[in-house]
């Protein structure tokens, strides 16, 4: 199967909706939430072209749309890099480093 890793700032961006989310609407939504999100990871373990190519963004960049949110990726080497996890209205460009 695929590897994953996620990048710090993906690691950060996680942390910061697991806690936006359960201040908003409570600890049951909160872990609703990242349990979908984690159902994201999970498919692009199974199917990694399964996002948009991303390449006028960053080179080999990938992303799909979970949810409220949009998972930026690379898949090189048989590994999945989440290179950030951001909501719909973020510019990735203000929040994204394009090295891996």
């Amino acid at each position: 199967m695929t590897d994953l890793r996620f990048s710090r700032a993906a690691r950060t961006h996680l942390l910061a909706i697991g806690r936006y989310t359960e201040a908003a609407w409570g600890i049951k939504q909160r872990d609703l939430y990242l349990e979908i999100l984690f159902s994201c990871f999970e498919a692009l373990r199974r199917s990694p072209l399964l996002g948009i190519a991303r390449d006028a963004l960053f080179p080999g960049m990938r992303s799909m749309r979970c949810e409220m949110h949009i998972v930026y990726y690379y898949f090189q080497n048989n590994e999945i890099l989440i290179a950030g996890v951001l909501h719909g209205r973020m510019d990735p460009e203000l929040h994204l480093k394009g090295d891996k």
